[in-house]
């Protein structure tokens, strides 16, 4: 009970571990308004702000059951068939669509976001790197690509003064009486987009560095993703068809130490290829095309690589036909600007395409060439 939490912290009794669940009409959930959600949040924040030695030691976990997956870049993450307990009936049991989470505490002040995968059970690991105690059921394919919330916090550099920026509970509550409880939707054809904030938020660390290219055999037609990841924790990839084949994606859980790779057979195809490899964090590659068989290079071959560097993903654009291509380089997103670069016959030319000031990039390369040739890297530099 809320009741028992205020008394608590002011009696310096509140426990190691307190939850704290609010009633359905403070609960945010449709159709009761966020204004009274708000207000029960900040009477939590308010109550530790009073007791400023507790505040010095508390961390807030505020979590969410509403998803906003309409916002996300690719379905939830699932794991190969092969692995135990993450099936039922024949069906994934999670992670499933994205909630949001908020940590208030001395550690977490500034407004960074944390884009590290993390699901329900990263609360209950939280808690036992803190406490030691662990939980009992948490598989090891869970454990291998969701974080137990560690890098969200910032434990050299904390700020244990009170913030001066939050509403008083006076002001929260004046919100609530301007909506009598409950948010009544708009009136069809009312609606209106909701408008993104402007800026870029700071981030905190990402704990992988993921990466993904194709090589094409053009003897055998098999166009493999090579899957890799250079960081300190797994990630659940998943491998669409963009075209051609059903659009059903497949797992791969890609540890730093256990790459992945998916084979596209293009014998079934007829020599074309379209897919793309989606994971956390905006990472996404996609490569389509035209298989030119082995002998036949009196057109157009192009051949695109990328290496991830400190700052740059270096782009090796190569030519292994007779005829001079031109490759085009457009910007998705974030830094870079359109380029077109000739290669002749038998040569290559390398292009550093810039990151932001994150790391992140989103460039698209297309070539003069049968089949539709394209590649598309986009991600984070860690």
């Amino acid at each position: 009970m809320l009741s028992s939490f205020i008394n608590d912290v002011k009696n310096n009794k509140l426990p190691q571990v307190s939850w704290i669940v609010a009633p359905a009409g403070y609960s945010e959930h449709p159709s009761f308004t966020p204004d009274f959600g708000a207000h029960y949040v900040n009477t939590v924040l308010q109550t530790l702000f009073s007791n400023p030695e507790m505040w010095k030691n508390t961390a807030l976990f505020v979590t969410y059951d509403e998803h906003d997956g309409f916002f996300d870049h690719r379905l939830p993450p699932f794991p190969e068939t092969s692995v135990t307990d993450e099936y039922i009936g024949g069906l994934p049991i999670g992670p499933g669509t994205r909630v949001p989470m908020l940590i208030c505490s001395p550690w977490t002040r500034g407004g960074y976001v944390d884009s590290n995968v993390y699901d329900h059970t990263s609360v209950l690991r939280f808690l036992t790197a803190w406490t030691g105690v662990k939980p009992a059921n948490v598989t090891s394919w869970r454990a291998s690509v969701t974080g137990d919330l560690t890098t969200a916090f910032d434990f050299r550099h904390p700020d244990f003064s009170i913030p001066r920026n939050i509403p008083t509970l006076d002001q929260t509550w004046a919100l609530t009486q301007l909506t009598g409880g409950s948010t009544a939707p708009p009136a069809e054809g009312a609606q209106k987009m909701p408008a993104q904030e402007r800026g870029i938020r700071p981030h905190r660390p990402t704990n992988y560095q993921l990466h993904a290219d194709v090589t094409v055999d053009r003897t055998t037609s098999q166009v493999t993703a090579a899957l890799t990841n250079t960081g300190k924790v797994g990630a659940s990839l998943s491998v669409y068809p963009d075209a051609i084949l059903p659009f059903v994606p497949t797992p791969f859980t890609v540890l730093p130490s256990a790459p992945g790779s998916y084979v596209w057979d293009a014998t079934l195809t007829a020599g074309k290829y379209a897919f793309s490899v989606y994971g956390p964090d905006g990472f996404l590659t996609s490569f389509a095309g035209q298989v030119v068989p082995a002998g036949q290079n009196s057109g157009h071959v192009p051949v695109v690589t990328a290496i991830l560097r400190s700052g740059t993903v270096e782009l090796t654009l190569a030519n292994e036909g007779q005829q001079e291509v031109t490759y085009t380089l457009t910007p998705n997103d974030f830094k870079g600007h359109t380029q077109t670069v000739a290669v002749k016959s038998g040569k290559s030319k390398t292009i550093g395409w810039p990151t932001d000031q994150d790391g992140y990039y989103d460039v698209v390369i297309t070539a003069t060439s049968a089949g539709g040739f394209r590649r598309r890297y986009a991600g984070r530099i860690a």
